[in-house]
């Protein structure tokens, strides 16, 4: 008996016009992401880096802008 994978099984309709789109999905864009761990800081150990929102992130990783 042959060996399949779930993940590589589907099925061909020569009928019918298959339909696929992209859907994104993204937080709102003064949603904080990224920040320091509250357990990591004290008093004598400030934050390393600010926190970072999603519009500057996006800005950073899409524009290279800080």
């Amino acid at each position: 008996m042959p060996s399949t994978r779930a993940g590589s099984r589907g099925l061909v309709n020569r009928d019918k016009v298959r339909i696929s789109w992209e859907v994104f999905c993204e937080p709102p864009e003064e949603k904080i992401i990224f920040k320091p761990l509250p357990e990591t800081l004290s008093e004598t150990e400030p934050p390393s880096f600010p926190h970072r929102t999603f519009a500057r992130h996006n800005q950073h990783k899409l524009f290279k802008k800080t």
